[in-house]
């Protein structure tokens, strides 16, 4: 796994007017933990399996465009 805490996206367009392009609305998705944890089951405590699901979410501070 990597462990870089930052990405690079990079990106060209035609034209000439590079204010119509903004504002730009920006979405990040990744797949399975990045922490590499997951969890194998869930139990009572008295004891029996629970049923359950799992939603991992990954959400940034802050982005920049430069």
């Amino acid at each position: 796994m990597d462990d870089a805490r930052s990405g690079t996206l990079e990106f060209s367009i035609g034209g000439e007017d590079a204010g119509v392009f903004f504002p730009v609305h920006v979405t990040f998705a990744a797949q399975g933990s990045v922490a590499g944890v997951d969890v194998a089951r869930a139990e009572r405590v008295d004891g029996g399996d629970v049923s359950f699901s799992c939603e991992r979410v990954v959400n940034t501070k802050s982005y920049q465009v430069v």
